[in-house]
């Protein structure tokens, strides 16, 4: 039980990090380049396709 619950916060946070960081990084640019929403947009969908390839590493190596 205490195994699972591991696994489920390390990878919750994990994938809650990635795109949280990404879309952080998309408003960020998007301030200096004066470009919103696109980086806004672009930083998250690259925030949920690292974070879709991480559960895939993931799943292979468990």
């Amino acid at each position: 039980m205490k195994k699972a619950l591991a696994v489920a916060l390390q990878l919750g946070f994990a994938i809650g990090g990635m795109i949280t960081l990404a879309t952080l990084l998309g408003l960020w640019l998007d301030g200096v380049f004066n470009t919103t929403p696109w980086l806004t947009i672009i930083g998250c969908l690259m925030g949920v396709a690292s974070a879709f390839k991480y559960l895939i590493d993931w799943t292979r190596d468990n």
